[in-house]
């Protein structure tokens, strides 16, 4: 399964302009003009089992980050997380303890190697690529150059707010994992699965930007568990 060239506009994810929710979510502006194959959507959109245990343990890890991993159960209810603004566009969970320990600018980095520091990492992460512009938040390839070339030069659209309202870990390993983040847009809900790659070199995860797969609009959070910063 293959997807269309990055060849047209690639907006930021956390504003939308209201008139483009009309049946179907399209959330943060996100793969505005973008071409996918119809293959992408024929994946059964059932949510899948959530695993109790991750696949394998985890040592505290070294290297720069250094976030200690010995929480290495799936979450089963929202973390408890400090909801602090981001760029002055949207609200992202932090925690001590799974991260983002580190705030450079608007790189938000450092998260711990286990399921509940790649929840964090997903939304810290690919905020940080979009709308903060920051490329080190992704895995360093081809395709997430292009993405992020494309993203800096179309100016943020103003629109409606974009919220975290849920998520749920559809895989996790030592080396990658994959979160699938529930949204809401003014009421509207979408989901969409985060592929994120732990970088060894970095001690940290990161957004596999070229492997993002489009949003889909969602009636209800069945399957989710809820997150978000109302509580």
């Amino acid at each position: 399964m293959s997807k269309e060239p990055f060849s047209t506009q690639f907006n930021t994810w956390w504003v939308l302009s209201a008139a483009l929710i009309a049946g179907v979510l399209v959330f943060g502006g996100i793969f505005l003009g973008m071409n996918w194959n119809s293959d992408d959507k024929d994946e059964e959109a059932a949510p899948k089992p959530v695993e109790t245990t991750a696949t394998a343990p985890k040592d505290e890890g070294g290297g720069g980050c250094n976030v200690p991993a010995d929480d290495q159960q799936y979450p089963t209810k929202a973390p408890e997380s400090k909801w602090e603004l981001y760029e002055n566009v949207t609200s992202l969970p932090t925690s001590s303890s799974y991260g983002p320990t580190q705030k450079d600018g608007a790189f938000w980095h450092c998260f711990a190697h286990s399921p509940t520091g790649a929840l964090f990492a997903s939304i810290n992460l690919t905020t940080a690529f979009i709308t903060g512009h920051e490329y080190q938040a992704a895995v360093d390839t081809p395709g997430a150059r292009e993405i992020f070339d494309e993203n800096s030069s179309v100016a943020d659209s103003e629109g409606s707010a974009v919220e975290i309202a849920g998520f749920q870990i559809e895989s996790y390993s030592d080396s990658a994992a994959t979160v699938k983040l529930l949204v809401n847009v003014n009421g509207q809900l979408g989901s969409m699965p985060t592929e994120l790659v732990w970088d060894e070199d970095a001690d940290d995860w990161r957004w596999d930007a070229e492997n993002m797969t489009p949003p889909e609009p969602v009636e209800n959070d069945d399957g989710f568990t809820p997150w978000s910063p109302r509580g």
